[in-house]
Formats: structure tokens, sequence, C-alpha cells
């Protein structure tokens, strides 16, 4: 079980992408996939997701479905277009 404390927040975040970046690989390769597909809202968590696959696979290897809620702020769907242009 993971403990929790104040020192769970420092760490090396270069380290940590490249580790999730090649957990990803790993995970991806032993399915016999070749990429991810992401709905990507237009918040912190699709952007960091779609960031990391990107990383992980290249952008010809991922495909990124803009999938906004309903009751999206119209500025989210702004913040989801442009996340997606820039890395797919």
């Amino acid at each position: 079980m993971i403990s929790f404390s104040r020192n769970s927040i420092l760490i090396d975040p270069e380290a940590e992408t490249d580790r999730i970046v090649s957990e990803l690989k790993r995970w991806v390769r032993q399915m016999k996939r070749g990429g991810a597909v992401l709905g990507v809202s237009g918040g912190v968590d699709s952007a960091v997701a779609l960031t990391l696959a990107v990383r992980a696979f290249g952008p010809g290897r991922v495909i990124a479905l803009m999938l906004p809620e309903r009751d999206s702020d119209p500025l989210s769907e702004l913040w989801r277009k442009k996340c997606v242009q820039s890395l797919v």
C-alpha cells in the first residue's frame, strides 16, 4: 500500500515523466497494440494524458477524440482544440 506524506510531492518531474512513458510503452506492447486512443475534454487531466501518449508513441500513433461535456465552459473547447492541434 502507498503511504502519503508531505514528502510525497517531492518528485523529479523529468524522471517521473520518463517512468510513465516507459510504462505506457511496455503496457501497449504487452497488449499488442501500436498506440493510443484518448478522449480529450479540455481539462488538465486529458491534456497531460495526451502529452504523455504522444511522447510514448509519437503523434502518428495517437488518436485524440474531442469529447466535451454538455456543461463545459466554452474556454475548455478552445483549450481542447489547441492541445490536440499542437500535439497530434
